[in-house]
């Protein structure tokens, strides 16, 4: 278990009393933790969180329950994060491919889905700078979303909880909107390498049309032929994962790869009727016809990995195609339609 914001180890844990009323606030207090939580079954864990809220630890001056405190940043910790299993994802690619606007469209189709609730574990953190920042431009103002600064990103951190027949499954998930300054400067790449080391899963964002050029095909159809460059980025990070030093054969991290500007791109795509035809297979075999032969290689080193396409559209009204949600979902171990 590890702390989401400063990444430090959260063994052994620190709570302390937050009831400014308490003779003991601010103070810590020894640490019990639950051995029916252990023996639990992930799905079964839902059903049982009020007992398990019921066993956690209390300050034994008041009788509430205390906080986890991170003994390294000093962050409160979210309950959630350290009872249930925790994901973190990270969002990749050169500033400008539309990781920010993807990110936003993903938690924007996600809330659609009824058998799907994301909740988020800080409501101003996460709850307030996630709509300030993210749904609100995409939503509000019909646009697309400001380039994220340089800075370590701050995580947006939600309880997701899915059903799936019979079974509540819930984990604490912990998204990272990554800067594409962070990830070429040498000065921070200290906290890239962390990040990555954390990571269970990456979405790598991709923008086709950067620097792309058109020529004319034997029949005269205008050919659509990305920059070779657009490749190079993305296989410099999936070394940086690979570089973990995981024992054994591929990497266990998970891949999504989504290029984005769908909208901008698709028609150039040959014997393709509609996107719903751009399929895993298609898009590896687009990415060999466009010189991306060594980013698949680099790829094919992960045991898991899956190729998206998304855009917006910009008719009367900006908004996700359909399935711009479905990166996430892949990555958080979700159902998704393909």
């Amino acid at each position: 278990m590890y702390c989401p914001f400063c990444f430090a180890s959260l063994t052994p844990d620190i709570m302390v009393c937050k009831n400014p009323g308490c003779e003991m606030y601010e103070q810590s207090m020894p640490v019990k933790k639950p051995r029916l939580r252990t023996k639990l079954p992930d799905g079964i864990r839902v059903r049982f969180s009020r007992l398990l809220a019921d066993r956690m630890t209390k300050c034994e001056a008041c009788g509430l329950p205390g906080v986890t405190i991170c003994g390294s940043c000093g962050r409160e910790i979210p309950s959630a994060w350290t009872r249930y299993p925790e994901k973190s994802i990270l969002f990749l690619g050169q500033s400008g491919a539309g990781k920010s606007t993807l990110l936003a469209a993903s938690r924007l189709k996600l809330s659609e889905r009824s058998d799907l609730l994301m909740t988020p574990l800080e409501p101003v953190e996460t709850g307030e700078r996630f709509y300030n920042l993210y749904t609100g431009p995409l939503t509000r103002e019909q646009r697309d979303l400001d380039p994220t600064g340089p800075e370590v990103p701050r995580p947006f951190l939600w309880g997701v909880s899915s059903r799936r027949g019979r079974i509540t499954r819930a984990v604490a998930l912990a998204v990272y909107d990554v800067a594409g300054e962070l990830q070429s400067t040498h000065e921070k790449v200290v906290s890239l390498e962390t990040l990555l080391g954390r990571a269970s899963g990456i979405c790598l964002v991709i923008d086709p049309t950067i620097q792309a050029a058109r020529q004319a095909d034997k029949s005269g159809t205008p050919a659509f032929m990305p920059d070779p460059g657009i490749w190079e980025s993305g296989e410099r990070l999936l070394d940086e994962v690979l570089n973990r030093g995981e024992i054994g054969g591929k990497s266990g991290v998970r891949v999504a790869v989504v290029f984005t500007h769908l909208d901008i791109w698709f028609a150039s795509v040959p014997d393709c009727a509609d996107t719903d035809a751009l399929s895993d297979i298609l898009l590896r075999r687009l990415v060999g016809e466009w010189r991306g032969k060594s980013f698949l290689a680099r790829l094919n080193e992960f045991s898991d990995y899956r190729l998206f396409a998304t855009g917006l559209y910009r008719g009367d009204e900006l908004r996700p195609l359909d399935k711009a949600e479905a990166p996430l979902a892949y990555l958080m171990g979700e159902k998704y339609h393909e």
